[in-house]
């Protein structure tokens, strides 16, 4: 039933844990909470900013990469059945699987794991990334990116507009620092601080490109815009992811012409004819910078001027004899005689 109690009911009806979310702490999750602003513009990283060469290059040469992507490892699911022992347990038991993959995958391991958001449960605190990201992963020997999820993002306090904490502060520190180093929610653990751009970015790899983005903290829907004022949210975001579609679309056309083997040939007729040369360029016809109003058919044929002939006349016939000369009556019995019947002229 709703509202019915299901944690332990002490003596003269004591209450020790809340049952489910209360009515504030869900209307902050409900509460969008400001967008941080990327570091770089556009926000994207190399995986080689972060892999070593003697990792990288191998992948390169298999053409062929591999990489986890998981989410919601918070261990938040604590009740009557289950500890938060048992749930940091659980959390480990995946954990340890996936250093497992790394450890004994050689060349073909996994190269890093793209955490998919709720990286820590319930309000994305500090004190909580050791427990819930740091030790469970510390066997884990490759790079962690991640998205923030709305966990990460949501905010305690009397007001959601003025939280105790300001939105995805322990998620920047951890996973969007300046320089790499040693998080102070980390312990004695040595895994360094993630450097990406932003809350929201492109990983760019060997053979693909990952576009990562931050959804805010409602539990439903995700929103990455105002949705034309709906929201009280930049666009920041959504034009991002539509820069980002555009440009890939073209890399992934450029692949596909470079695979085909035509780049050759397009690099010769660049190299040819300039810039704006193109596969088949050395086959169209082009006019003339001197004659730019040419026709393609004979343009100024009427301009050129003969080499072999001096003049039209130089191989005409000559013109008959006169009238009145031998020649002229010699040629005309010739006639005759040929075109006569032999008794009538």
């Amino acid at each position: 039933m709703p509202g019915q109690i299901t944690n332990l009911l002490g003596q003269h009806l004591r209450l020790f844990a809340e049952p489910q979310p209360t009515a504030d702490e869900t209307a902050f999750q409900r509460e969008l909470q400001p967008l941080p602003a990327p570091q770089l513009s556009p926000p994207r990283m190399e995986l080689g900013e972060v892999l070593p060469d003697p990792i990288l290059q191998p992948i390169i040469a298999a053409k062929r990469i591999s990489f986890h992507a998981v989410g919601d490892t918070g261990a938040a699911k604590v009740n009557r059945s289950q500890t938060a022992a048992t749930a940091i347990a659980h959390e480990a038991s995946v954990a340890d699987a996936m250093a497992a993959d790394v450890a004994g995958g050689g060349a073909a391991a996994p190269a890093f794991f793209f955490h998919l958001g709720d990286v820590v449960y319930n309000f994305g605190e500090g004190q909580y990334y050791y427990d819930q990201f740091y030790e469970p992963f510390r066997n884990y020997d490759r790079p962690i990116f991640a998205i923030p999820g709305n966990h990460d993002g949501a905010v305690f306090g009397d007001r959601p507009d003025l939280p105790q904490i300001p939105t995805l502060t322990a998620f920047l520190r951890n996973f969007c620092a300046i320089t790499p180093g040693r998080s102070p929610d980390a312990g004695a653990l040595v895994r360094s601080t993630m450097t990406q751009p932003g809350v929201y970015f492109t990983l760019e790899c060997p053979f693909l490109s990952i576009i990562g983005l931050y959804t805010n903290v409602l539990e439903g829907p995700g929103v990455i815009s105002s949705e034309q004022g709906r929201y009280p949210i930049p666009d920041d975001q959504f034009e991002f992811l539509v820069d980002e579609l555009t440009r890939l679309k073209a890399l992934r056309k450029a692949r596909e012409i470079f695979e085909s083997g035509a780049l050759g040939e397009m690099m010769f007729i660049r190299g040819r004819y300039g810039h704006g040369g193109r596969i088949g360029y050395d086959r169209e016809w082009r006019a003339d910078p001197a004659h730019p109003n040419a026709t393609p058919l004979t343009p100024d044929w009427g301009q050129v001027k003969p080499f072999g002939v001096q003049s039209a006349t130089q191989f005409g016939a000559p013109p008959p004899p006169s009238i009145t000369s031998k020649a002229y009556a010699d040629a005309y019995q010739e006639v005759k005689n040929y075109g006569g019947d032999g008794v009538h002229t």
